[in-house]
């Protein structure tokens, strides 16, 4: 969850869904509580320097890609639908 001034304004959500199992959906209000061992093992990754993650399964990107990279492509801001009522006269102007 995202918030400014105090006010949610984004929410993380993913759903697990297969053939043979109803879908599952979590949003950060509703994700299941961390077992003792899932936190253990995530203070021991965040624990770990950069230079001994293992990156050899990610193949570096060229300067190329670098050249024709755009930030914020995938962003979308989160929509809210406002009604306003404005007198005709207003609108006329």
């Amino acid at each position: 969850m995202f918030t400014v001034d105090g006010k949610k304004v984004g929410v993380f959500t993913f759903a697990i869904h297969s053939s043979d199992m109803p879908m599952v959906e979590y949003t950060s209000d509703t994700l299941p509580e961390l077992t003792e061992e899932q936190r253990k093992e995530l203070a021991r990754l965040d624990a770990l320097p950069a230079d001994q993650i293992d990156t050899s399964d990610i193949p570096e990107l060229t300067d190329e890609q670098w050249a024709s990279a755009v930030r914020g492509r995938f962003y979308r801001p989160i929509k809210q639908q406002n009604t306003a009522r404005l007198d005709a006269d207003v609108l006329a102007g």
